[in-house]
C-alpha cells in the first residue's frame, strides 16, 4: 500500500470517526430530551431541532469515489483489482477471470475461510458477494482497516482467482 493509500484510507477513517462522534452527540441529546418533563420535551425538541439546521447546514452528499488500491496478476495477467471506496474494499475480477462462485475454491476457501474467518476474528467486519448467473461481479468488505488483514485478503484473491484465469 502506497503512502498515498494509506493517507486516503486515515483520511476516510478520520470522516467516519467524526460522523460517528456527531451521531453519538444527537443520540445524548435525545437521551436528555427523554429524561425531562414531558411539558417541556416538544419545547426542547423544537429548539435543538432549530439548534442543528442553525449549526451545520445540510452536507451535499458525494458520490462514492472508488480508488485503486492495487492490482493483483499471475503470470503477467491481471486476475482482480481491489478498490478503496469509503469504508470498504472492493475487489473486483480481471477481465479473463471468470470466478464460479459456487465452485468449492471460492465457497470453501475464500469466503468461509478467509472472509468468514476475518468476520470471527473482528465481528465489526462484514462483506456482500455479489454475482451475475453464478459469475463474481465484486466483493465487498466492510471496516478492514488493517494492512495484514488487506494482505490476508490479498493472498486469498491471487491463490483463489487464479484457478479461474481463462486460458486463450
Amino acid at each position: 500500500m502506497s503512502e498515498e493509500d494509506k493517507e486516503r484510507l486515515k483520511s476516510l477513517l478520520k470522516e467516519r470517526i467524526d460522523q460517528l462522534s456527531r451521531e453519538v452527540e444527537v443520540l445524548k441529546m435525545c437521551l436528555e430530551i427523554l429524561g425531562e418533563k414531558t411539558t417541556t420535551t416538544q419545547q426542547k425538541m423544537s429548539e435543538t431541532a432549530l439548534e442543528m439546521k442553525v449549526e451545520k447546514p445540510v452536507q451535499k452528499v458525494k458520490p462514492t469515489e472508488r480508488k485503486l488500491l492495487m492490482s493483483i496478476s499471475e503470470g503477467g495477467e491481471n486476475i482482480a483489482n481491489i478498490y478503496v471506496e469509503e469504508d470498504k474494499i472492493v475487489v473486483v475480477p480481471g477481465k479473463n477471470v471468470k470466478v464460479d462462485v459456487n465452485s468449492r475454491d471460492f465457497k470453501d476457501f475464500f469466503v468461509k475461510k478467509v472472509l468468514f474467518g476475518l468476520k470471527k476474528e473482528k465481528p465489526s467486519i462484514s462483506y456482500e458477494v455479489k454475482d451475475v448467473n453464478g459469475t463474481l461481479k465484486e466483493v465487498i468488505i466492510k471496516n478492514v482497516t488493517e494492512e495484514r488483514d488487506i494482505k490476508r485478503i490479498e493472498g486469498a484473491v491471487k491463490w483463489t482467482f487464479s484457478r479461474f484465469l481463462s486460458k486463450p
